[in-house]
């Protein structure tokens, strides 16, 4: 299904959620914005109410930012300070203000003081990791746009040092875009690049970076979403709009508003409810709970401008917070302006297929589910998460209750395996582990078949060579029912994963267990017929097992350690002599 397709299959079917469908009659959006964007005085306040409490984490002294240990991410404080500085307006006092001005001059003079002679800084996290030289787009792209507002006003030796170091890792980038496969870095660099050819009035840079923004628009997918491996790269899709924005602010290039607007689209489909990103398509990013609102491109076409209110409001909850200060200066320095598309009503039984059937996103109120079929080879970067978790469970007052995202060295987030998931495991502390091991293990599939029929969805997938299947739909009584089908003998077991709501879990034999780091393995007589973990009531098929901690490998942290909050309680189902296991799940209320 081709972007104009699932623009049809929007109105035709009316895919929308409840908050989408409610969103331009709430009071306090439809007083602000009449279904137009942007809702400036909100921007602006929430601007204006952020810059006291970045001053707050200024050191006059030394000119950095934040607490210790210093990372050169804390001077990023600077853009916001210089939209606040730049901004003219009745309701803005921190227009050029001097403290601001000091403030921000000499925290870009510490950038340039910490940068390396081949424009690289050192790369340190908070948590004390140390990743070494690298060559930061984040850096540069917020440097360079501060600079952009703030030259003219610059005291002249703090001047000198900022274009010193912009020049110094600007004039690297040229040759990284020219090897630069589509990724979300290299567009950040190129997004710095185009503003540093307008600052300095060069055109080489300027066509370097537009020739970049020309590839990065070519290689969407139809369906709207970029890919860093194979497949969405959903949260990841969501960003290059910001960037891609940005840009077209600056040089009016026809070429990406396209891009914008299919992005708009896919990011319509593919959001839960409550505003928060469907995972289990995702190959870089877990399941949050946090609401992503967009940037700056969604503003310049209707579809887009339809998804920031709806983020927006479910984010602020009708505008009585305030909105991050940096996505509220990107929006009035850069963001378009105009109608908000029609949002049409949520037909009851939705499905909608992204690509060409490749994922399937279901809504039978009060659940909703999503298949992915996304399948592609194993990749060695701890960046690219094995497609591994092919369901999501979603209900409406319970959120996201199962799957939630994949991962890598953790078979048992894996919908099906064939082997011996005991093979495959993460080693505590392993900063730089074989992420392909040449095992008797097969945890993501081959090929997968997605299709609708009446009253729901199934996936066929074929993992080495054993076809198995998943089915699912919503019963009579209102429980969402999946049914796993593999052939017994075959190595074969499924695996449910349910995202850590609370740290107790009820078993239907009475038994509560509170989920500690302690390793359980629970067996379903143990268990009883089902277990409630925060009011989720899950049925444990004979057979069945439950396993707790299935840690994450985190691709963030060196070593892949991860938190507690992101391990996962299995329901493990093995395909020993049976060839069909059913779980139903369903709403405990109170309990």
């Amino acid at each position: 299904m081709r972007s104009s397709q699932i623009e049809k299959s929007l109105l035709k079917r009316g895919l929308m959620f409840m908050s989408l469908c409610t969103l331009l009659s709430s009071t306090a959006l439809a007083e602000g914005t009449g279904g137009s964007w942007p809702p400036r005085p909100y921007l602006l306040r929430s601007l204006v109410a952020a810059v006291p409490k970045l001053l707050e984490s200024y050191h006059p002294e030394t000119g950095k930012f934040g607490t210790e240990p210093w990372v050169y991410q804390d001077q990023m404080s600077i853009y916001v300070l210089a939209a606040a500085w730049s901004l003219k307006d009745p309701d803005n006092p921190h227009y050029h203000a001097p403290k601001l001005l000091e403030a921000i001059a000499k925290g870009g003079e510490v950038w340039f003081e910490q940068q390396n002679e081949d424009g690289t800084w050192r790369l340190l996290r908070k948590n004390g990791d140390d990743w070494g030289k690298f060559r930061s787009s984040y850096v540069e792209s917020h440097w360079i746009v501060t600079y952009h507002l703030m030259s003219d006003a610059l005291p002249e030796a703090s001047r000198r040092k900022w274009e010193t170091g912009l020049r110094r890792c600007l004039k690297h980038v040229p040759d990284i875009l020219a090897k630069a496969s589509v990724h979300n870095q290299p567009l950040r660099h190129a997004l710095a690049l185009y503003v540093g050819g307008v600052c300095f009035k060069n055109d080489e840079w300027k066509r370097a970076a537009t020739a970049y923004m020309a590839k990065t628009a070519a290689a969407q997918d139809p369906a709207g979403f970029w890919s860093e491996h194979s497949g969405p790269a959903v949260a990841y899709s969501m960003a290059y709009p910001w960037f891609l924005g940005i840009y077209y602010h600056f040089s009016h290039d026809a070429t990406v508003l396209e891009a914008l607007r299919k992005a708009s689209s896919f990011h319509l489909l593919t959001r839960w409810p409550d505003g928060s990103m469907v995972a289990c398509m995702d190959e870089r990013t877990l399941y949050t709970k946090s609401v992503r609102l967009g940037d700056v491109g969604f503003s310049f076409c209707p579809e887009g401008r339809a998804l920031l209110l709806a983020q927006l409001d479910q984010k602020t909850h009708a505008l009585k917070q305030d909105a991050p200060a940096e996505y509220a200066a990107n929006m009035l320095l850069f963001g378009g302006k105009g109608q908000a598309a029609d949002l049409p009503e949520t037909g009851p039984g939705t499905v909608v297929a992204i690509g060409a059937s490749e994922a399937l996103i279901a809504h039978r109120q009060p659940w909703h589910w999503a298949f992915s079929g996304y399948t592609c080879e194993l990749s060695k970067s701890r960046w690219m998460q094995d497609r591994q978790n092919l369901v999501d469970v979603f209900h409406d007052k319970l959120g996201l209750v199962a799957g939630g995202g994949n991962t890598k060295l953790q078979p048992y987030w894996s919908t099906f395996t064939v082997g011996d998931p005991a093979q495959l495991r993460i080693t505590p502390g392993k900063e730089k582990p074989n992420f392909i091991p040449n095992i008797d293990l097969s945890w993501t599939p081959e090929a997968a078949t997605l299709s609708e029929r009446a009253g729901g969805t199934d996936m066929k997938l074929v993992y080495a060579g054993v076809e198995c299947g998943v089915r699912a739909e919503v019963d009579e009584a209102g429980a969402f029912c999946l049914t796993f089908m593999a052939p017994p003998g075959q190595r074969v077991e499924a695996h449910l994963p349910f995202l850590r709501r609370k740290n107790r879990v009820q078993l239907g034999s009475g038994e509560e267990i509170v989920l500690t780091k302690k390793e359980l393995l629970l067996g379903s007589v143990r268990i009883g017929d089902h277990f409630i973990l925060d009011r989720l009531k899950v049925s444990v098929p004979k057979g069945a097992m439950l396993r707790w901690p299935v840690w994450q490998h985190n691709p963030y942290k060196k070593d892949g350690t991860s938190s507690i909050g992101s391990a996962k309680l299995v329901l493990v189902m093995p395909f020993d002599t049976v060839g069909e296991y059913q779980v139903t799940l369903a709403h405990a209320s109170g309990k």
